[in-house]
């Protein structure tokens, strides 16, 4: 409906506007005939004629969308509009007025207004735009023309008298018209003959003008023209159709896909062309060769049509297997990632499910692949009727499935739980259940992949079940190899000292509780690659040579090595592998700067140096808590991130005093 300037506003004008057309059409059509021709010619006319004009320009100017097409629609009705004023108010007044005229420039120049709006407004809302599009415009044209041509033009130019200008000028006003028609039609066809309000009131405001015009210049050729007829009210008719039209609330049209459907039109306009040109060759004797070509291209475009279907049909096949998973018959992966994304673009609430078969692996040992094939059938089917209109169900890949579901729900909700109750299923020497977790985007992820992570991550803590999870086992054995060496950085509680002061600095950034356990676990960690660095290095009391240091440098790189062999740990091990890059890029092993370093690395790196600094080493004392902080607001910008310092610095204002042990990690994360 109307948007602008005000929809109260906007319906009360044309209200009052399709009253003033309504009066003028009775008028026209005899209704207080002669007594109020002074009142409707020309000046209702004109008001109806300008109304159209200045409401089009108004939605130019006051609305940004597609304010190049409105604003072209504006010059098209501006243009007519001045030319009407021309011809009613000088040359309409003249005894012999020149044929053709300054009026007649102002008409035929709006056309060129007309169509760049037309192209325009396809341009802005016919997605996607290819160059198929332009040769179906300029084929539906050229039908369109041809049509015009062999019926509208004969009559014309039979009745048209003067020189070769005055005709060409005549028979022009008709063929413009068609070509804009053919414009229209377009984009009819383009999609799918569904082209919402704004499309319909504008191809009829061009229909009506194009019926005024060949009525007009059709009767005037004939010297039987007179003003105030029927044409005089579609000609305002036509305008105010297309103003309404500016005021319409419509985004993109839904364009058809495949083949068929697009190619409608240039099939149809193919078609047209035809016929007018089997009517010529008709005309001239040719009947029989007309036929037969008539026949034989008819059949050639049938046939194309059919293999234009067929192609749209495997088409249509290899998209569902695309997107499909043969086993279950659920929605594939990669379905899901469009899914998600598409959510993600849009900012709509939904939330990702991610389940994992329990017990799987020792139900399809003990019975075999083909029975657990059948098993994931059977599953897969039980969760896409649990699920219901409520959401979708997908299989992402082996005994792993997924919802996504409209809204933000829970874990106690009703779908989660029957989506885990319809994954569960248990038998003599077997139980097969199903841990998840949840996720909703865009609030706790704003792309398809963080999305999936986090899911795998809550799944995982779900599956632990309040055990010791996989990544705290495995953590507890690799601190306890750093401890029995005893040479972690000096100290054997040194990692647990970063680990403290990494998790309140980690806090006080306010990242997710999944990202914090991970700076934990990569603080504790950050040392480990050192187990492959000699110990006459590493306890070496002096100054380290070159080589020595080529050593050191390569214990970032071992330590991500190591990490990354065990699954869970593989984001820990990304971090580990960051922790000695310097915000200025003179650090190593990738010589990474500023935010190219992950943040986890960059709040590791200032811990683990503050740490370094307070304790003492075989080769210096340590320093005060004082003056560590104060070297790390020194180096803030250079070797570290300014923002993790201040952070730093506001969590541990007193400076050692405040680090603690591991032992005293605040409730929230998991123990290592």
């Amino acid at each position: 409906m109307i948007r602008a300037p005000g929809k109260t506003f906007g319906r009360i004008a044309y209200g009052l506007i399709g009253l003033l057309l309504v009066a003028h059409a009775a008028h026209a059509l005899g209704v207080a005939k002669p007594a109020l021709d002074d009142v409707f010619e020309p000046w209702g006319y004109h008001v109806l004629m300008w109304f159209a004009a200045i409401s089009c320009t108004l939605r130019a100017v006051t609305i940004r969308k597609e304010r190049a097409a409105w604003a072209s629609f504006a010059g098209f009705l501006v243009c007519w509009t001045i030319g009407d004023v021309l011809w009613d108010f000088h040359f309409d007044k003249l005894e012999d007025p020149p044929w053709p005229n300054v009026a007649d420039g102002f008409y035929l120049s709006s056309y060129l207004f007309g169509y760049i709006g037309l192209l325009s407004l396809l341009r802005a809302r016919v997605r996607p735009w290819r160059l198929s599009m332009w040769l179906d415009g300029l084929i539906a044209g050229l039908a369109v023309a041809s049509l015009g041509a062999a019926v509208v033009f004969p009559s014309i130019l039979s009745a048209t008298e003067g020189d070769a200008f005055a005709v060409a000028v005549t028979l022009a006003y008709p063929l413009l018209d068609c070509l804009a028609l053919a414009f229209v039609v377009l984009a009819f066809g383009l999609c799918s003959w569904r082209p919402g309000r704004a499309w319909l009131l504008l191809g009829a405001g061009f229909a009506s003008l194009a019926v005024a015009d060949a009525s007009y210049n059709y009767l005037t050729a004939l010297g039987t023209y007179e003003s105030g007829g029927i044409t005089s009210v579609l000609w305002p008719l036509g305008t105010i159709l297309c103003s309404l039209g500016a005021w319409q609330r419509e985004g993109t049209l839904p364009v058809a896909r495949g083949g068929l459907v697009s190619a409608s039109v240039a099939t149809g306009s193919a078609i047209v062309a035809l016929g007018v040109l089997v009517a010529e060759l008709l005309g001239r004797d040719s009947a029989f060769g007309g036929i037969l070509a008539l026949t034989a291209i008819a059949l050639l475009v049938v046939r194309c049509l059919l293999t234009l279907r067929e192609n749209d049909r495997i088409l249509a096949c290899s998209d569902r297997a695309a997107l499909t998973d043969q086993l279950t018959g659920l929605p594939n992966r990669r379905r899901l990632l469009q899914d998600l994304g598409s959510a993600c673009a849009s900012d709509e609430q939904v939330t990702l499910g991610f389940f994992d078969l329990d017990g799987f692996k020792s139900y399809n040992d003990t019975f075999g692949h083909n029975a657990g094939d059948a098993l994931l059938a059977r599953l897969g089917g039980r969760l896409e009727v649990a699920v219901g209109r409520a959401g979708r169900a997908y299989r992402v890949g082996g005994d792993e499935f997924c919802v996504v579901t409209g809204g933000a729900t829970k874990r106690g909700d009703a779908t989660p739980a029957a989506a885990a109750a319809a994954l569960a299923e248990r038998g003599e020497g077997f139980a097969v259940t199903a841990s998840f977790g949840l996720v909703n985007l865009p609030k706790e992820a704003s792309t398809p992949e963080a999305a999936m992570g986090l899911a795998d991550e809550r799944m995982y803590t779900d599956k632990r079940g309040g055990r010791a999870s996989g990544p705290a086992q495995i953590t507890a054995v690799l601190l306890a190899a750093l401890r029995e060496r005893g040479q972690a950085e000096g100290s054997a509680e040194h990692h647990d000292e970063v680990a403290a002061l990494a998790q309140r600095v980690a806090r006080r950034l306010e990242l997710p509780v999944e990202k914090v356990d991970e700076i934990v676990r990569a603080a504790a960690l950050h040392d480990i690659g050192k187990v492959a660095v000699p110990d006459a290095i590493l306890s070496k009391p002096g100054p380290l040579t070159e080589d020595e240091w080529a050593f050191i440098r390569q214990h970032t790189i071992i330590g991500e090595r190591i990490l990354a062999s065990a699954p869970p740990l593989r984001p820990v091990a990304a971090i580990v592998r960051a922790s000695h890059e310097r915000f200025d890029g003179t650090g190593y092993p990738d010589g990474l700067s500023g935010n190219r370093i992950p943040l986890a690395a960059r709040v590791v790196a200032v811990c683990d140096a503050f740490n370094a600094m307070i304790e003492d080493r075989a080769y210096r004392s340590g320093s005060s808590a004082e003056q560590a902080l104060a070297e790390l607001e020194r180096c803030a910008g250079t070797q570290f991130d300014p923002a993790v310092v201040q952070a730093f610095a506001d969590v541990f204002p007193a400076g050692r005093s405040s680090a603690r042990p591991r032992k005293d990690l605040d409730p929230g994360i998991p123990a290592l």
